[in-house]
């Protein structure tokens, strides 16, 4: 497999807005130097001021910088290697999603497209993931009706990872699908890319909710 050799990659590491309230935890996420401006661009301005400042020492050459995501001091970013990247388009998907308190909602779109990734960052291999999908509808297992409503009126993830438009949703920094800590199963994986875990994207839709 080629290396991919590109613009630098690194791994982000900011506020889980996925974990339930009164913690605090941190979730990794992948891009560019670019892709992280996109993201950025996604916040109000007066929003996350000192997320931004930031990421513009680090985008001035200030590669260990840390901050605090949530309450935990941690480095902002560090460089990561794609190994290989490739499209997948997917239809008609449907998925049981989990939230941080164990209850589910039933989550549907009627396409997916993008780019799958392998990536290494230290010793630990990622099949991650940028993807637009469209028409996403849900459902709360709780309601016997299963009556479904559409997504992307309220998004509760973290600002700026997910840019909503029309009827679809994408994410601006690459998401975890799965991680392996044998090369072998991850290039595997990859080479079979069957994307079945989608908790990572709806974490940064439903939030703690």
């Amino acid at each position: 497999m080629q290396r991919y050799k590109k613009e630098p990659w690194y791994s982000f590491e900011l506020d889980d807005y996925s974990a339930p309230s009164c913690t605090s935890f941190t979730k990794l996420f992948f891009g560019t130097v670019e892709d992280f401006r996109q993201l950025l661009n996604g916040i109000p301005n007066g929003e996350m001021d000192e997320l931004k400042s930031t990421f513009e020492h680090f985008a001035a050459g200030e590669r260990r910088i840390t901050h605090y995501a949530g309450f935990i001091k941690t480095r902002f970013a560090i460089p990561v290697q794609v190994l290989g990247e490739k499209f997948f388009e997917l239809n008609d998907v449907n998925y049981l999603y989990e939230n941080s308190y164990g209850f589910y909602y039933k989550v549907r779109f009627s396409r997916a497209a993008g780019t799958a990734y392998l990536i290494k960052r230290n010793k630990v291999y990622y099949l991650a993931y940028r993807v637009k999908i469209e028409n996403p509808e849900y459902c709360d297992t709780l309601n016997q009706a299963e009556k479904w409503y559409s997504l992307g009126d309220m998004i509760w993830g973290h600002p700026g990872v997910l840019k909503i438009e029309n009827s679809s949703m994408e994410n601006t920094l690459a998401l975890i699908e799965s991680s392996y800590e044998n090369v072998q199963v991850a290039r595997a994986r990859f080479d079979e890319l069957s994307l079945c875990d989608w908790s990572s994207f709806f974490e940064e839709v439903f939030g703690d909710g």
